[in-house]
């Protein structure tokens, strides 16, 4: 059984307390120190930086502009008065007053059920000339019972569709407007009013490819429609593909150049090709004709911010706002536009107006968690930690932050649980680092408590995971830390003089690792090399207390008690109470126990000097 050394020193205020500093962050790996237990050092790492610049919506939701109901009526009503203009006129059945032919009885002979059809369908044009669709459609279709081959009644059947899938389009109910032109289509094939009104129906659905299919098929059969040029280069970008939809968006804009949606865009098939020059003058040319649509804005902002001018971005998700307060994409890329300026506070409350919005939107709900680490609301952070994952299930980063976040509120068990479930994830080398570290702190509370079993344990744990670390990567300084520090604490300290060897070699401007190779020589009894590194750490960084008391405790230890007094002295004017420690070592009021914070002892050490 391991036997634990620290029940009988409850009432003894240890030489080397925990202190806790503000060690500022290095950033060759971008990592976080802080003291663990006994003033050892431990070390997470953030695996890119931990000011690394969130992402655009507009990136991710790819340029796709939406037409509004009022966009699509407006492009097909200018088809429709072409269509007018540039149809062909069929052949119509001689008109017929509708009330002539309610009293008369079924026709019985074949030249009765011929002039029967005709009638029919004069009374089918008399109706679609009184915009009395449905009973037109009756009428017709009433015809050709009694002759199937009646040519024009079925050509008037086909416009009567047609006006009945206009009047449902334009009542937005799409589904039906489909089975109306499809019909009409069906009896006419030839019918471009009907393929172009299909194309708007589809279009309504987001079925961009059906939509350029049927507006090429209109199209075909009369070239002359050029208003379709827009709808269809619109339905081409829509389905990605871009080269066709910049062919038809030039030629619409040739064709009618004021028309704000069309220079739209022509500025996403830019943003689509990289080509943000271009769509910045084809986005500001669009907002020339049409201020207040939201979306231009919006895009022109993202034009802006790919080309590195954040400030006039912001500015456009700003004015995008003003015309719709609630247009989310823009919110969202405001907010990241002030996150990646520092400007934390606003994008928290940019954020949080976007999932009131979209309760949904995963990645806003962890973005708005890392404007609460970066502001140090470590327990605001957890909370919106907590939600993000309800709906981001795949993201290590996110599992990593949050048990840093924990760590920041000493929750160390539930900080350990979330940085294991980012290494299941992902398994990096930092990822098994990060664990060690909330291991080594869950240690100290566990210490601390008198948990010594559990702390013998989180030591193991963090002894295994940082050695799974640097054989993963040699380079990595942080996790040779904080496998020294595991191993200091499990009183192998030959190892951790070996592993805090390599982390100083790695990083020799980390004074908390000189600090922790020292504390490891101290307990080696190699008293020499411990004042040496000692003195490393206090060269470095002259305000760190525990580093002079570390100090003079090992020139005490070394026999070397002028020295140490002279360290007192330095000490008492940066740290009177840790100075009052050191004084009673000095003068033998409190015993130098050289593994003393160590939580297991297998065998115990004497000092070498009496006390």
């Amino acid at each position: 059984m391991i036997k634990f050394c620290y029940r009988k020193l409850v009432s003894i205020v240890l030489i080397s307390a925990v202190i806790l500093l503000n060690i500022p962050a290095v950033f060759a790996q971008d990592v976080i120190t802080a003291d663990d237990f006994s003033g050892g050092a431990s070390v997470f790492t953030f695996r890119e930086s931990r000011k690394t610049k969130q992402k655009k919506s507009a990136v991710k939701r790819n340029f796709a502009a939406s037409r509004n109901p009022s966009q699509r009526k407006k492009s097909r009503s200018k088809v429709k008065t072409q269509i007018v203009a540039k149809n062909k006129s069929r052949p119509r059945s001689k008109a017929v007053e509708p009330t002539a032919l309610q009293a008369k009885t079924a026709p019985k002979t074949a030249a009765a059920k011929t002039k029967a059809s005709n009638d029919y369908a004069g009374a089918g044009e008399t109706h679609l000339d009184r915009n009395e669709t449905d009973e037109a459609i009756a009428a017709f279709k009433k015809s050709l019972e009694y002759n199937p081959k009646n040519a024009a009644a079925r050509l008037g059947l086909s416009d009567a569709l047609t006006k009945q899938g206009d009047r449902l389009v334009d009542s937005e109910n799409a589904s039906l407007a489909v089975s109306a032109y499809t019909e009409a289509i069906k009896n006419n094939p030839n019918n471009a009013a009907a393929f172009a009104g299909l194309g708007e129906t589809y279009d309504a659905l987001d079925k961009n490819k059906e939509s350029a299919d049927a507006y090429q098929n209109a199209l075909k059969l009369n070239p002359e429609l050029n208003e379709l040029y827009l709808p269809l280069g619109i339905a081409y970008y829509r389905q990605g593909e871009i080269a066709k939809a910049d062919e038809y968006l030039k030629k619409a804009d040739t064709l009618s150049p004021n028309n704000a949606e069309t220079k739209l865009y022509i500025g996403l098939v830019s943003l689509k090709q990289n080509q943000n020059d271009t769509a910045m003058t084809a986005l500001n040319n669009s907002l020339a004709i049409d201020s207040n649509n939201a979306e231009a804005h919006y895009y022109l902002g993202a034009a802006y911010s790919r080309s590195g001018k954040d400030g006039e971005a912001a500015a456009e998700y700003q004015k995008a706002l003003a015309v719709d307060p609630n247009y989310n994409d823009a919110l969202f890329d405001l907010a990241v536009s002030q996150y990646n300026t520092e400007q934390y506070a606003d994008a928290a409350k940019t954020y949080q107006k976007v999932v009131m919005n979209e309760p949904a939107n995963g990645e806003a709900q962890a973005n708005l968690a890392e404007t609460y680490r970066q502001q140090e609301q470590y327990a605001r952070a957890n909370e919106q930690y907590a939600v993000a994952a309800v709906y981001v299930k795949d993201d290590p980063d996110l599992y990593s932050s949050w048990g840093y976040c924990l760590g920041k509120e000493n929750k160390w068990d539930r900080a350990g649980e979330r940085l294991q479930t980012a290494k299941d994830m992902r398994g990096e080398a930092v990822d098994y680092s990060n664990v060690a570290w909330a291991n080594n702190r869950g240690a100290e509370a566990d210490l601390k408590a008198n948990r010594e079993a559990d702390a013998a344990a989180k030591l193991t744990v963090s002894k295994e995971h940082s050695q799974k670390a640097t054989e993963m990567n040699p380079n990595l300084a942080a996790g040779y830390v904080n496998l020294g520090t595991a191993l200091n604490g499990l009183g192998e300290h030959q190892n951790a003089k070996t592993a805090l060897e390599r982390a100083v070699s790695l990083h020799d401007d980390w004074y908390f690792a000189h600090n922790e190779l020292g504390t490891a020589l101290r307990s080696l009894g190699e008293f020499s090399g411990a004042i040496a590194q000692f003195q490393t750490v206090v060269g470095m960084n002259d305000k760190f207390a525990k580093g002079l008391f570390n100090l003079g405790e090992a020139q005490y230890a070394s026999g070397d008690k002028k020295a140490a007094e002279l360290t007192f002295k330095k000490l008492k004017k940066l740290d009177p109470a840790l100075a009052s420690q050191l004084d009673g070592v000095l003068k033998g009021k409190i015993k130098s126990e050289i593994n003393k914070r160590n939580p297991v002892n297998k065998l115990p050490i004497k000092p070498k000097l009496p006390f």
